[in-house]
């Protein structure tokens, strides 16, 4: 998937996502004030984390690519 301005898109989260997701654990789709916590609540996740995730997934690719 790419957007607008072509840049590849390396993960993207869907409400569709988040709502299968409700459906497994609490047997009901979320309203709408619980997707915009839920919204709320994954960016905040990601961001206090996001730099430590890329960090070790170019550390790794790396690594990998030396072990080939």
């Amino acid at each position: 998937m790419k957007t607008e301005r072509g840049d590849e898109i390396i993960y993207a989260l869907v409400v569709e996502d988040l709502q299968g997701e409700a459906l497994e654990r609490i047997g009901r789709e979320l309203t709408e004030y619980e997707i915009y916590t839920t919204k709320k609540c994954i960016e905040w996740g990601l961001s206090s984390c996001l730099d430590t995730i890329m960090e070790t997934a170019i550390e790794i690719a790396i690594a990998e690519k030396s072990n080939q």
